[in-house]
């Protein structure tokens, strides 16, 4: 993600960067999901490489990553 957010590497297409991904509070208990294919998602499904990708603002990206950090 550094290397990303640096630019050193190009941005991948990965969900946890999507506009259409609305992640789970509480992962546990409700999985992601993603609004524009209508699919719910646990950590496993999600993408590294989606060819509808959309790429979310920096407040949404970083909100999303701080839940995602949140679970480890």
């Amino acid at each position: 993600r550094q290397l990303e957010v640096q630019g050193h590497i190009p941005p991948h297409r990965m969900c946890v960067t999507c506009a259409h991904l609305q992640p789970s509070k509480d992962p546990k208990k409700t999985p992601h999901r993603c609004m524009l294919l209508d699919l719910s998602m646990s950590d496993t499904d999600l993408r590294l490489d989606c060819p509808v990708h959309e790429t979310a603002d920096a407040a949404t990206q970083k909100k999303t990553w701080k839940i995602f950090a949140q679970q480890t």
